[in-house]
């Protein structure tokens, strides 16, 4: 079985490239976590450690113009109705599957471009057991069969015709900020630290300290006991004292200094993983 494992870099950055990486897409100069690429430069979902701070390698899927504001994986699950295999698919692999092998073919129907499926995931049920597998790229579609993926490692079991899979895209390839439909529906994954141009590659802030724009006038810590941060659904935060956890807000972390009553604060320590 392949691992992660930590590359150091310069000044005791840690990179983590994701297992079997696409050729080409391994650099061992320290990233800079405040610039953009036009061309991808690692994998996508590719870790970052930098003293306090992780990140991931990501890409936009539209403009983000605000910084401040947390940003949402914009790929719907596959099986979302209404929005059945616009992003991935749910449904069988093409032809059957054999443990051991290096790739399988995915019954997607769609004209997908070459390596829409990387640093996707293979989920199915098999001999009893749940399954979930990194794909490391992806074949163009050939738009009426089938999509063919590689496996970052070899597939752990026998998978029919018969047996029900979804193949997730990767959740770094599709970031958005906070759209203005379905806003109670999205995913936040994390904060982008500068403005970034729509299709570009850019690291996204997942953890550790961070300014966070706060919602309205309400700032996390302005009243007692309520520490934990969570996502408005623009982006901005709120204290729990507001986004009441019972109701599924999604936490993103907790405020990091003290406060007093009627004066909170939006340095967070960000906790997306």
């Amino acid at each position: 079985m392949k691992f992660q494992q930590p590359v150091i870099l310069e000044n005791g950055a840690a990179l983590f490239i994701p297992p079997d990486p696409i050729d080409g897409m391994f650099r061992l100069t320290r990233p800079d976590v405040y610039g953009i690429d036009s061309v991808q430069r690692y994998p996508l979902g590719t870790k970052l450690v930098m003293g306090d701070w992780t990140f991931r390698y990501a890409q936009a899927d539209a403009a983000l113009a605000n910084v401040a504001r947390l940003v949402i994986n914009s790929h719907y699950a596959p099986g979302c109705t209404g929005h059945e295999d616009e992003d991935g698919v749910e449904g069988a692999l093409y032809a059957a599957g054999t443990a051991g092998d290096t790739y399988v073919d995915v019954a997607d129907t769609e004209a997908r471009a070459k390596n829409y499926y990387e640093g996707a995931y293979l989920v199915y049920f098999a001999s009893g057991h749940y399954v979930t597998q990194r794909i490391k790229k992806s074949d163009a579609g050939n738009g009426s069969t089938h999509v063919r993926c590689y496996l970052s490692e070899p597939l752990k079991y026998d998978v029919s015709t018969s047996i029900g899979i979804t193949a997730y895209l990767s959740p770094f390839s599709g970031i958005k900020a906070a759209q203005s439909t379905n806003q109670e529906y999205e995913a936040f994954m994390g904060l982008n630290l500068v403005t970034v141009t729509s299709g570009y590659y850019f690291w996204l802030l997942r953890n550790g300290p961070a300014w966070v724009t706060a919602h309205g006038g309400t700032w996390p810590g302005s009243a007692a006991h309520y520490r934990d941060v969570f996502a408005h659904m623009d982006g901005t935060v709120d204290p729990s004292s507001v986004a009441d956890p019972t109701s599924g807000y999604q936490r993103v972390g907790y405020l990091i200094s003290s406060t007093v009553s009627s004066y909170g604060d939006a340095f967070v320590w960000l906790q997306f993983e």
